[in-house]
């Protein structure tokens, strides 16, 4: 959902009306959070099925405000009380293919590697050319979203929609040119 939040605010720097991106940020978190959560009651009417008006909560007159709230959900996401929501995308992303890492992977720059709870490191397999090398791509995105120092929000990055690139930059991998999954994964770092 971090990721997801991160992507808006990256195509509120491109495109989109006030107004279509907050149906879009009120879609996002009802997709996301538990449905009694505090979050939820903000966007839904009092009978759960509707949205607010966007006076209600923010009236997004201007791209400006409308970016400045998404920026304030994205730091509220990440207090502890967000802790269930990250702990569902963690689940999420460690269901996704991968193998044990081997000896090397952890000096291996530009290698997404994720932490089972038992410590056990994990390499997502999209990483990989069918020889077992990374993909030149795969390193550079990850060079650019911090994978190293970040990686489950790499992840969520490589395995979430991505409204960008109209799909799942993972499954994308050799389906489109390389230059567009850099060019997402910028615009993503260039926001946040």
């Amino acid at each position: 959902m971090i990721t997801d939040l991160a992507e808006l605010l990256a195509e509120l720097e491109h495109s989109g009306t006030p107004y279509q991106v907050w149906i879009r940020l009120n879609t996002l978190l009802l997709d996301h959070l538990p449905p009694d959560d505090e979050l939820v009651a903000l966007v839904l009417d009092t009978e759960g099925d509707t949205f607010r008006s966007t006076t209600a909560v923010v009236e997004p007159a201007s791209l400006a405000e409308l970016r400045e709230e998404a920026r304030r959900l994205l730091a509220e996401l990440s207090t502890p009380a967000a802790s269930p929501i990250i702990e569902r995308a963690r689940e999420r992303l460690l269901g996704e293919p991968a193998r044990d890492a081997m000896p090397g992977d952890t000096t291996e720059p530009g290698l997404l590697l994720l932490n089972e709870r038992d410590g056990t490191l994990r390499t997502p397999l999209f990483q990989f050319d069918a020889d077992g090398r990374v993909l030149p791509v795969v390193r550079e995105v990850n060079r650019l979203l911090h994978a190293d120092e970040e990686a489950w929000s790499a992840a969520d990055w490589w395995f979430g929609d991505n409204s960008l690139l109209d799909g799942v930059p993972a499954a994308l991998l050799g389906h489109i040119d390389d230059h567009r999954l850099v060019t997402a994964a910028r615009a993503l770092r260039e926001t946040i």
